[in-house]
């Protein structure tokens, strides 16, 4: 929206200086009118450029600025003739709008903001395109702008109207933009990137049940956390975090749910599940914890991790399953750590 508002700010102070101005002088300031107004264009599609995550081709808009500018200056200096100066303007704006073709035609986009940003921005290319055919056919038959009263007033409504449409929806796009960092910043631990408690949570209560199917879910909590606290310093500690947090990303299927829901604990929900292929996930994630030091500064700091299993069907016994991993982390924990408990008693409705 910065982009935007610099253009709508930029044009405001052309349309003032024209507005001040008499009729009679209009010609003298004509080239740094015309210099407000395209950059104002070009602020304008940088802006919907940026949100459509296409690149803005400066040089061209650069060089479009500086031969543009000039017309104006030499057809209202030396060969006076508005015509002219109305239809380099409209050929600059095309360009301008149009300065990086390829990509932006090929660009496709799954959000509808951004797909009706696409079309605004096509849509204002056309009605300056049917304002340029007119000021062609004004010079070609030495004809005035009263010749052609409907076309010309529609192509200025058009372009009022797909500016306001692009203001609209770059607003739009703004607040949802807001919504998304305010729901990532409530679900998100922003030191690891992960879930929070609450997250998890949510997405366990709102998950469709699958009575016949087997869930796993593991509880994982590093050891001897406090000690690496002490040894180095909490920043080492957060980077330990980081670094686990990592490591099971990349054991689990893209679909698995892990958050962190305590200091140095985390919680893996592994959905439609085998035992076995449950126990070799924990497994995966043990082993590399333990065989991967954490690099910093020259130094290779060992970790390992203890992680105690549950199963479960309906997602109505999720309680009951976190209390039993939770048991089998606690006997991780006490028969030596850095390794993996789980029960073979496996809940569901029927129990």
């Amino acid at each position: 929206m910065t982009w935007f508002g610099s253009a709508i700010f930029i044009s405001a102070l052309a349309q003032l200086i024209q507005t001040a101005l008499l009729p009679n002088d209009l010609f003298l300031f004509a080239p740094f009118i015309t210099l407000l107004f395209l950059i104002s264009i070009i602020l304008c599609t940088h802006a919907v450029y940026k949100r459509l995550r296409i690149k803005t081709s400066w040089k061209f808009l650069t060089l479009v600025l500086t031969i543009t500018v000039s017309t104006v200056g030499y057809y209202s200096y030396i060969e006076q003739n508005l015509a002219v100066r109305f239809i380099a303007i409209a050929l600059a704006t095309i360009a301008i709008l149009f300065n990086n073709a390829q990509p932006f035609i090929n660009a496709k986009h799954t959000h509808i903001l951004e797909r009706l940003l696409k079309l605004s921005l096509s849509g204002s290319i056309l009605a300056v395109s049917i304002r340029a055919v007119v000021l062609v056919s004004l010079i070609k038959n030495n004809r005035s702008l009263e010749d052609f009263p409907f076309i010309w007033a529609s192509s200025q409504f058009l372009i009022l109207f797909f500016t306001s449409l692009i203001f609209i929806l770059l607003c739009a796009c703004s607040i949802r933009d807001s919504i998304r960092k305010l729901e990532y910043e409530r679900n998100i631990d922003p030191l690891t990137g992960l879930l929070n408690r609450r997250a998890f949570n949510e997405i366990i209560e709102h998950l469709e049940p699958h009575p016949n199917s087997q869930n796993a879910l593991l509880i994982c909590d590093i050891d001897h956390f406090k000690k690496i606290n002490d040894i180095y310093v909490h920043y080492i500690g957060d980077l330990a975090l980081q670094h686990v947090s990592h490591i099971m990303r990349k054991a689990v299927r893209r679909y698995d749910e892990i958050a962190r829901i305590g200091g140095e604990e985390f919680v893996i929900f592994l959905q439609d599940t085998s035992t076995d292929t449950a126990l070799c996930v924990a497994e995966r994630i043990r082993e590399t914890i333990a065989s991967t030091p954490l690099e910093h500064e020259n130094n290779a700091i060992y970790l390992s991790i203890s992680i105690g299993i549950s199963f479960f069907q309906d997602q109505n016994l999720f309680q009951e399953a976190l209390h039993q991993a939770d048991a089998q982390l606690y006997q991780a924990k006490n028969s030596g750590r850095n390794q993996i408990q789980w029960t073979s008693a496996h809940l569901s409705i029927e129990d």
